[in-house]
């Protein structure tokens, strides 16, 4: 059901690559009842962009991005290096 929702993101939210925007709307497509702040996506942004060294995200890496986001959606929240509070 994941990689449907991301496929679905990914069409409607950004198709050749992703950007800050992007992620965000992607964000709120696959888990629509999490209100998701826009800081919030700026940082998974961030990190996965530390991870590639890239400025957008290619779908591998979106999909990865998504994986970790909704694994780790039930802590209380990620800090700027990555690590879960």
């Amino acid at each position: 059901m994941l990689l449907r929702k991301a496929v679905v993101a990914w069409y409607s939210c950004g198709q050749a690559d992703l950007n800050r925007p992007g992620l965000h709307c992607a964000l709120r497509i696959i888990n629509p009842s999490k209100n998701i702040d826009k800081n919030d996506s700026d940082l998974i942004f961030k990190i996965a962009n530390k991870v590639t060294g890239n400025d957008s995200m290619s779908f591998p890496t979106f999909i990865q991005t998504v994986d970790s986001y909704v694994s780790f959606s039930h802590f209380d929240g990620v800090t700027d290096d990555g690590t879960v509070n």
